[in-house]
C-alpha cells in the first residue's frame, strides 16, 4: 500500500468557535501529525461540525490559532486546502448524473484521469447502481460515493462530519475500513461522530 507523497500535520491553540457571533467552545487545543486519527465526540450544538468547518477554512476562526505543516515544513500563508477532503452533513451530489458520471466529474475536478472509477464504484459496493441517477440513490449510497471522492482524491487529511450517520453496519465497516488504511498510509482525519468507529484513534469530547 503506497503512502501519501505529502504529509500534513496541523495544531490548533486556544482555538474559540462562534456561532451567530455567540461562543460555543473555547480553548481548543489539539495537534495531530501523520497517522494521527481523532473521533471528536459531543452532543448536537456543541461544535463538532463548526471546529470541522473551521478547520476546513468554510468558517473564520472566531480566535485562536491553526498552524500547519506539509512534509514538516511550516506553511508561511495559508491552509493547504489541496491536501484536504471535506466531507459534510449533505453530499455535494449531482443528481441528475449517474455515480459513474459523479465521479468522473469530480476527478476531472482534482485532475486525474477517470481510469479508476469503475474499481471505486466497485470498492465501495455501488457497481450494481453506478449508471442510476444519483437522485435515485439511498442516504447509505449517497455516503459511499462520499467515500469514493475521499479515495479519489487521494488527500493526506480527511475531515468528515458524521459519515456513518444513519447507516448500516456493513456501510459503517466499509468507513472504519477504509479509514484504517488512509492511517496506514500516513494519512490523518478529524471525525466528528456520535458512533464510535472501530479505528485506532484518540478521542476528544466537546461540551
Amino acid at each position: 500500500m503506497s503512502a501519501y507523497s505529502q504529509t500534513i500535520s496541523l495544531e490548533l491553540r486556544s482555538i474559540d468557535i462562534a456561532r451567530g457571533g455567540q461562543i460555543i467552545a473555547s480553548g481548543i487545543n489539539l495537534s495531530m501529525v501523520p497517522g494521527d486519527i481523532i473521533q471528536l465526540f459531543g452532543s448536537n450544538g456543541s461544535g463538532k461540525t463548526s471546529l470541522l468547518q473551521t478547520i476546513a477554512g468554510l468558517t473564520p476562526i472566531y480566535s485562536g490559532d491553526i498552524f500547519w505543516h506539509v512534509n514538516e515544513t511550516p506553511m508561511q500563508t495559508s491552509r493547504p486546502a489541496s491536501l484536504m477532503s471535506f466531507i459534510g452533513h449533505h453530499a455535494p451530489v449531482k443528481l441528475a448524473l449517474t455515480g459513474t458520471e459523479n465521479l468522473k466529474y469530480w476527478a476531472q475536478l482534482y485532475g486525474f484521469m477517470p481510469d479508476n472509477v469503475p474499481h471505486l464504484l466497485a470498492h465501495v459496493g455501488l457497481k450494481p447502481v453506478q449508471n442510476l441517477p444519483a437522485g435515485q440513490y439511498s442516504a447509505g449510497q449517497k455516503r459511499r460515493l462520499d467515500l469514493a471522492r475521499c479515495l479519489l482524491a487521494k488527500r493526506p487529511l480527511w475531515l468528515l462530519d458524521e459519515p456513518t450517520s444513519s447507516l448500516d453496519d456493513d456501510s459503517r465497516t466499509l468507513w472504519a475500513q477504509a479509514i484504517n488504511a488512509h492511517q496506514e498510509k500516513g494519512g490523518c482525519a478529524i471525525i466528528g461522530t456520535h458512533d464510535t468507529l472501530d479505528i485506532h484513534s484518540r478521542d476528544i469530547r466537546l461540551g
